[in-house]
């Protein structure tokens, strides 16, 4: 069976109001579109310039424009993040994460033993972080079929443990890699998770 990958985060003090429909990947920004508008109407205004003076300076009142409106949506961006953050439920979004995964290629059990009731979002979303890390390397790398998940929740820590039955790794030599020069910055993150 191919390696197995844990994640461990410690338990908040406080409990946190969860809501099951909130996901990372339900954020309303695309930078994308407003920046390649601000580009094409900056490009319009150097092309303007010396032929038509007051067309270029509409060009460049546009893009001021455009840029003023993905400065708000960057800020509702951040501002709904904030809240998801402080909203996160872990057990509806790896499970959603599992459900998005399972393929005829690669099957996908999950357990979950115990309730996330009274860890941190933070706690919880780095735990949903390290899952998505793991599912990605599982994709790419381990030629897996099946893969396992195990959530547990305990008194005093919760558990992540990912397994799956393709390739593996040496650790060893994953130690030695250089971030980003080899690819390693996933793994990197994971260990490197609060």
């Amino acid at each position: 069976m191919g390696q197995s990958c844990h994640a461990h985060s410690g338990r908040a003090g406080q409990k946190d109001e969860t809501h099951a429909g909130m996901t990372p990947s339900s954020l309303p920004y695309d930078g994308g579109h407003y920046l390649t508008i601000i580009n094409v109407q900056l490009e319009k205004a150097l092309m303007f310039r010396e032929r038509n003076r007051e067309e270029a300076e509409q060009a460049v009142h546009d893009a001021k424009r455009l840029a003023s409106e993905a400065l708000q949506e960057v800020r509702r961006s951040v501002s709904t993040l904030r809240a998801m953050q402080q909203m996160f439920a872990l057990i509806p979004s790896i499970t959603d994460l599992v459900e998005r995964l399972r393929t005829n290629q690669l099957s996908v059990e999950l357990r979950i033993e115990g309730n996330e009731d009274g860890y941190s979002s933070q706690a919880l979303m780095s735990l949903f972080r390290a899952a998505q890390e793991g599912f990605t390397s599982i994709q790419k790398y381990a030629g897996a079929s099946l893969a396992q998940v195990e959530l547990r929740f305990g008194i005093s820590e919760a558990t992540l443990r990912l397994q799956d039955n393709g390739r593996g790794f040496d650790p060893e030599t994953l130690a030695a890699l250089r971030p980003g020069h080899e690819g390693s910055y996933g793994l990197l993150g994971v260990r490197e998770q609060p």
